[in-house]
């Protein structure tokens, strides 16, 4: 059994927002090619003089998705941090071998929960944080500086005992 407590604050949840736009990568790529091609594609049409409503109207859309997009992963999380409900939040969290339980106190209300470490969809460990995602957009910010060497490597052992490798990184 492993204990730990996390206190969200402003600094936890833009990180933990940070790390879900850096692991939408793929998606980034393909709007980014998406982008480019309909720029083309309306760059030639007033070269050669061939431009077409639609042309245009696809050319604004995908420029409003992107800056829409953009503000909603990247500018919306930092403005509204301060306003979060998760703001303050002490949530502490026990893993066992194949699952982990959670108990939430906030302001705003006390939850508590357990789940099956087999329905991560990714669990990722860089430097003193560990990112557990229940799927590509939602999912959990851990801090563990409190925990020691021996705890935090039971705790990978865990995970990769209940999860197939891709699903796992783990750095030192």
């Amino acid at each position: 059994m492993i204990k730990l407590t996390t206190t969200y604050t402003k600094e936890l949840l833009i990180k933990f927002s940070n790390y879900i736009v850096k692991a939408q990568l793929a998606f980034l790529c393909a709007m980014a090619v998406c982008t480019l091609i309909v720029y083309l594609i309306t760059i030639l049409g007033i070269v050669f003089n061939t431009i077409s409503t639609t042309t245009i109207i696809c050319a604004i859309t995908i420029t409003i998705c992107n800056l829409l997009w953009l503000f909603l992963r990247l500018g919306f999380p930092r403005i509204f941090a301060k306003k979060s409900k998760n703001l303050g939040t002490v949530t502490t969290y026990t893993f066992y071998e194949d699952n982990f339980t959670y108990e939430s106190i906030s302001p705003y209300g006390n939850s508590n929960g357990s789940v099956k470490l087999e329905i991560l969809s990714k669990v990722e460990k860089k430097g003193s944080y560990l990112y557990m995602l229940l799927n590509r957009s939602s999912g959990n910010i851990l801090d563990l500086s409190e925990l020691s060497q021996k705890e935090i490597d039971d705790l990978e052992r865990c995970f990769r005992m209940n999860l197939s490798d891709k699903k796992i990184k783990w750095s030192k």
